[in-house]
């Protein structure tokens, strides 16, 4: 089952997509989603992720997550034929995506300048690690956070600084190449050539952290100035509270009441950043007495900033129920939604992607290749299908 026709705006636009992992995978993802056709190019003996030992029904749950509704096509490029698949491919192609090993496709002949030569109108976009001065170092999320000094931010432990546990450059990198290639598509599309770095995404996910660098003294660490804010214990978990401002402050103050509504020493910014170990030593007393469901309700009425602090079972049941978009299942039962709510539609189960090069033949058809070219492709090992 596909997404609904009034979802498919990229309908007739055709994505080469060669990829592993999750940047570029991400990507076709979007693309796909919103209709384009995204032909999974990958190695005979597949992507690495296909192998990964978390299955769901036999299959890799980090492929399937990252490649719902894309073709798989099996290709060697290395292969001294792979031109006479690829010339055509490219030649009917409008993005050429990848994020392979820095230069390898380059090496190969397959590189912007090669694509542009074929088909001038494709926009080739390429997911990289590190700086074009350090284009050949092999680039992973974690090493981007390293590098990026959001790593710096996390609590240590006995081994130093600690990743979070979340593939958010990966993530940031796909959806930024999914949107510059969004907007070229726009434009004239003449020898369009988009590079995408996880360093790049890791400093842009920096943001106000890293400003601060300009306005603190130089090495300084980013100061909070939102006081109280953070995780509080009440009767049953946490709730994290964000206090921005002083409206937010005297909202928070009205809930919970004296003796904090009534201390003039808390009645500006400045003064609850004094005295913020106090401020927050106090708050966590009087949020003991309910729970954090019903504390979340109460403030957020009021108008504080304010969340439960859920573990991921209860993050994700509370998301089946409540997300106008939500989970995809049965067919792609780890696949979220994409989280754009379309209004008057609502997201299908897309198909999962098949086994490596099941839609070799059929995309090698649509170029004008006959069943015996496809078979002798087939027999030297050039395509998989």
């Amino acid at each position: 089952m596909s997404d609904p026709a009034s979802t498919q705006w990229l309908s007739g636009t055709r994505v080469l997509e060669f990829s592993q992992f999750k940047a570029a995978p991400l990507a076709g993802v979007c693309l796909a989603r919103f209709g384009a056709e995204v032909i999974k190019v990958e190695h005979l003996t597949g992507d690495p992720t296909r192998h990964y030992p978390a299955r769901i029904e036999g299959e890799s749950a980090s492929f399937l997550s990252f490649n719902v509704g894309k073709r798989p096509f099996a290709l060697d490029f290395k292969h001294v034929r792979a031109a006479e698949v690829l010339e055509r491919l490219v030649g009917s192609s409008d993005v050429f995506l990848q994020n392979l090993r820095p230069g390898l496709l380059e090496r190969f002949g397959w590189g912007p300048e090669r694509i542009h030569a074929i088909n001038p109108s494709t926009i080739y976009c390429s997911i990289q690690g590190f700086y074009p001065s350090e284009s050949g170092r092999l680039g992973y999320d974690t090493l981007a956070q390293a590098e990026s000094g959001i790593m710096s931010m996390t609590p240590v432990n006995d081994r130093g600084p600690t990743q979070i546990p979340i593939t958010a450059v990966d993530a940031g990198a796909g959806q930024w190449a999914a949107i510059g290639i969004l907007a070229a598509l726009q434009g004239s599309r003449e020898s369009v050539t988009l590079r995408v770095s996880l360093m790049d995404v890791a400093m842009n996910l920096v943001d106000t952290k890293g400003m601060s660098y300009f306005t603190e003294s130089p090495g300084a660490q980013p100061g909070g100035g939102m006081v109280p804010s953070g995780n509080f214990p009440t009767a049953d978990g946490l709730l994290y509270i964000v206090a921005g401002n002083d409206e937010h402050f005297r909202c928070l103050a009205s809930v919970l009441g004296p003796p904090l509504a009534d201390n003039a020493d808390y009645a500006r910014l400045a003064d609850r950043m004094e005295r913020r170990e106090q401020l927050r030593q106090e708050v966590a007393d009087l949020l003991t007495t309910r729970t954090a469901d019903e504390w979340c309700t109460a403030l957020s009425d009021a108008g504080v900033p304010v969340a439960v602090v859920r573990d991921l079972p209860d993050a994700i049941e509370r998301h089946r129920e409540l997300s106008p978009t939500g989970f995809l299942g049965p067919a792609t039962p780890l696949a979220f939604a994409p989280p754009v709510e379309v209004f008057g539609s609502r997201w299908t189960d897309a198909d999962q992607p098949g086994p490596v090069g099941s839609a070799t033949r059929d995309i090698l058809a649509s170029v004008g290749f006959s069943d015996e070219e496809v078979d002798d492709l087939a027999r030297d090992r050039v395509i998989g299908v």
